[in-house]
Order: structure tokens, then C-alpha cells, then sequence
């Protein structure tokens, strides 16, 4: 399922191995990222209803759905200020004008963010992971 672009609200490190009592080596710590995105999807009957992405020109809501770090494929250089409230739907509505004018300016062609020369992350793991992605 594809989700198409988003707004990263948040993230979280959570470590694979807690709770696991006497069963983690110092050195073997495995940790997984949860990233809160604000993505718009199709209206919901219920809250039960899981999320389904929807395109910005479709009817619609924004909404804050966690993912795991490995289901976005790129993170784009664009700035976005939201508002702090993320709850009320007039704040969502804000957004999603928002974000509609960023989609119209950049056509789904956003800038993609270069974590090497743009945020000066020197990680020899790094580079490789995005020379293999970019082949």
C-alpha cells in the first residue's frame, strides 16, 4: 500500500531487546524506529476502521498514523510549519491546505533530503545503504 508523501510529526527508538532479561549484551543492542506521519486518508465509518491513504485532491482527513522507519522509502528536504495542535480539525484542515499548496508547487517532484551533505551525517553504513538504494 502505498501512502504517497507525509509529515513527520515525531519518532520514537524502541529497543528490540527490552524485556528480555539477561538475554542482551552490551554490544548487541537492536533498536526499531516508530515515525508518526501525518498523512491523509479516506474518511473512517469508526475508529476501528484502519486507515486507508487517499490522494490530497480526494475526499478526505488528515490523520497521525505510526509507521515503522522502514516503510518510508524517502524523506524530502521540504520544510512544512504546522500547527501545534494536531487534534482539532480546524488545524487539520490548515494542514491539508498546506500540504495541497506544497504538492501544487513541487508537482510530486520534492526535493529529497541528502543526509550526508545536508544534514553532515558521516556514516560509512549510511553511505553505502544509499549508494546500494540509488543503483
Amino acid at each position: 500500500m502505498s501512502w504517497g508523501w507525509g509529515a513527520v510529526i515525531n519518532f520514537v527508538r524502541k529497543n528490540v531487546n527490552a524485556g528480555k532479561a539477561g538475554k542482551q549484551d552490551k554490544g548487541d543492542k537492536k533498536f526499531k524506529y516508530i515515525v508518526d506521519v501525518m498523512v491523509h486518508i479516506k474518511p473512517r465509518t469508526n475508529k476501528n476502521e484502519p486507515p486507508c491513504p487517499t490522494s490530497i485532491y480526494n475526499d478526505g482527513v488528515m490523520e497521525i498514523v505510526p509507521m515503522m522507519i522502514t516503510c518510508i522509502k524517502e524523506i524530502s528536504s521540504v520544510v512544512m510549519y504546522l500547527p501545534s495542535d494536531l487534534i482539532k480539525s480546524e488545524n487539520k484542515a490548515v494542514v491539508k491546505e498546506t500540504f495541497k499548496e506544497v504538492t501544487d508547487n513541487f508537482k510530486d517532484d520534492f526535493p529529497i533530503l541528502d543526509p550526508i551533505k545536508e544534514m553532515k551525517i558521516n556514516d560509512k553504513d549510511l553511505a553505502s545503504n544509499i549508494s546500494k538504494y540509488n543503483s
